[in-house]
């Protein structure tokens, strides 16, 4: 199966699903006088985590346009063409390709506002640790290979080099994580992942999972 079918066919949906979802409880929560209830009912946090991790996958799909059509392509060159007496002549891979290319324009779409939010965060120093935890990139920004296990925080830790030369504590780059992606979420989401956070901070913090 093509890959780039593949990821789109799980991918486009799950993102849809996360944003209309946030969308919608924010929309609630505004409405709402009762904004606390309602900003605990959704998990704003990991939501952002999860367009987070998707984010690359979302620019390999965009970067390859062809590949993204090429089955309909070669759908096309197959293709008989059937006569119906309100139509005329059509081929019925040509309504296929329409509806691959809105897919595709959505994808786009998506990316575009993604990169529009992340984009005010680039030149935040803790932007380094989303980039190499969520993103799968080493410290000078490069992409590691796709079947690269996960970065730890501890190996993130040794990666990195202060502004005074020294590495950060382990749990400096946790906290610096969960910062900036409280940050984003709120960007992207709004009022209620603000909330939400705030809710979230409130209760006893136990160990951060990796």
């Amino acid at each position: 199966m093509n890959k780039s079918k593949s990821l789109t066919q799980t991918l486009t949906p799950e993102i849809d699903k996360i944003i209309e979802r946030a969308v919608q409880k924010s929309i609630v929560a505004i409405e709402k006088k009762d904004d606390e209830k309602d900003a605990r009912t959704f998990d704003y946090y990991k939501a952002t985590e999860k367009i987070l991790y998707n984010y690359p996958k979302l620019i390999d799909i965009v970067a390859d346009e062809y590949a993204y059509m090429e089955g309909i392509f070669k759908q096309r060159s197959k293709s008989i063409t059937r006569f119906s007496p309100n139509a005329g002549y059509t081929d019925p891979s040509e309504e296929k390709g329409k509806e691959r290319q809105k897919s595709y324009n959505r994808t786009k779409a998506q990316l575009e506002s993604i990169d529009r939010i992340l984009n005010q965060f680039r030149t935040d120093s803790r932007f380094k640790i989303i980039e190499m935890y969520y993103f799968n990139r080493d410290a000078n920004g490069e992409r590691r290979n796709d079947d690269s296990k996960q970065l730890s925080f501890e190996q993130i830790a040794e990666q990195i080099i202060k502004e005074d030369g020294n590495h950060p504590e382990v749990k400096t780059v946790r906290r610096w994580r969960s910062q900036i992606v409280g940050d984003i979420s709120v960007a992207l989401f709004g009022i209620s992942a603000a909330l939400s956070n705030s809710l979230t901070r409130r209760k006893p913090q136990g160990k951060m999972s990796e």
